[in-house]
């Protein structure tokens, strides 16, 4: 058997094992990720994939991460999958990658970002309205509210509501209250932001039972974050440079969530939109402020399992000097900051 069908029939084995419709081109796809991991000594990951069970998907996260690593690091630059020889004082446990270049280690944990039951469930409803939403013309942030029984058959209707609002309204800023089927189902708030927008933004959403939604989310990444940093010992610094890659499914949680898990939601005071920060995002608690540098966001580019990413730096201002060697170990398309900024000036000078 060649060498390219032996990859070949491992890699069917692997997609065998997925609950998803996989098509041929993607099992071709896992073979060649798995030949080159192979080429760099990266064996431990393909049996991990092998024999992942049930989170055979956090495995799929891993090689496709991996595989990136390994395309934007060519030999001699030694990759290592959990394993710490040489750095065991400096971690609790296996991280997932790590990654040697000349006097600086580079460590990386995968995770990949499922959902709640709950958000599941809901998250489709509040992603497709906020969609329609932020195309309109308005110089609002707004909050939104929804009832349990508000419907998928709803959503037309609601969106031409807040829509004659903003075109035939003087004063926006208030709440508003949609009625169906005698019901009110929904609510929606606009707020003035101190900074001028040419279109409406979503602050805040929740359930009309007081379930706060995007709360819900923001929690839930919270604490993958956190079970993601329990690995790291010892804080970062310019020649140890702590990573947490998280993979999210472009349905599964909206950005803005994952946004204020990290720096802290926005919040609201005296009836207006304050774009302040509390203290609530995980770069704002010891010790993630000091052990985690940086938390790159995968954003797959294509549904299929094997895929590559868009890639989004939301950096720990305190290391603000070492985004020139996060770069150094794998391009990504933007930064994210809390400080707005210096944010654009990381975009502009690094």
């Amino acid at each position: 058997m060649s060498a390219v069908m032996e990859w070949y029939k491992r890699a069917e084995a692997i997609c065998s094992k997925f609950k998803g419709k996989l098509e041929e081109s993607d099992i071709e796809n896992l073979a060649s990720k798995m030949e080159a991991l192979n080429n760099r000594g990266l064996e431990k990951l393909i049996n991990r994939c092998e024999h992942g069970g049930r989170k055979v998907r956090d495995a799929f996260t891993e090689v496709n991460f991996g595989y990136e690593l390994q395309k934007y690091n060519p030999e001699p630059t030694i990759i290592k999958y959990e394993d710490t020889s040489g750095h065991e004082e400096y971690y609790r446990g296996a991280p997932d990658f790590i990654v040697e270049i000349g006097p600086i280690t580079y460590c990386i944990q995968v995770k990949n970002l499922s959902s709640t039951e709950r958000i599941n469930r809901r998250n489709g409803i509040f992603n497709e309205i906020i969609s329609y939403l932020e195309k309109l013309k308005g110089n609002y942030f707004f909050s939104l509210s929804l009832a349990e029984e508000f419907a998928q058959s709803d959503i037309l209707d609601f969106c031409m509501f807040v829509e004659e609002i903003l075109e035939n309204t003087v004063i926006v800023e208030r709440r508003y209250v949609y009625k169906s089927r005698d019901n009110s189902i929904a609510e929606i708030e606009f707020y003035k932001p101190k900074l001028g927008r040419k279109n409406i933004a979503c602050g805040i959403i929740e359930d009309l039972n007081f379930i706060n939604v995007t709360g819900e989310s923001c929690g839930h990444i919270r604490r993958s974050l956190e079970k993601a940093a329990e690995v790291y010992i010892s804080e970062a610094n310019s020649n140890n440079i702590n990573l947490i890659a998280v993979e999210m499914n472009n349905y599964s949680h909206r950005s803005s969530c994952f946004d204020e898990a990290v720096f802290g939601r926005y919040e609201i005071s005296n009836n207006k939109f304050e774009e302040i920060r509390g203290r609530d995002g995980f770069f704002c608690v010891q010790p993630y402020n000091k052990t985690i540098m940086g938390i790159l966001l995968l954003l797959p580019l294509g549904k299929e399992p094997f895929t590559n990413y868009r890639k989004k730096l939301f950096l720990n201002e305190q290391f603000v000097e070492e985004l020139g060697l996060i770069r150094d170990l794998i391009p990504f398309d933007e930064v994210v900051c809390n400080n707005s900024w210096l944010c654009s000036y990381t975009t502009d000078n690094h």
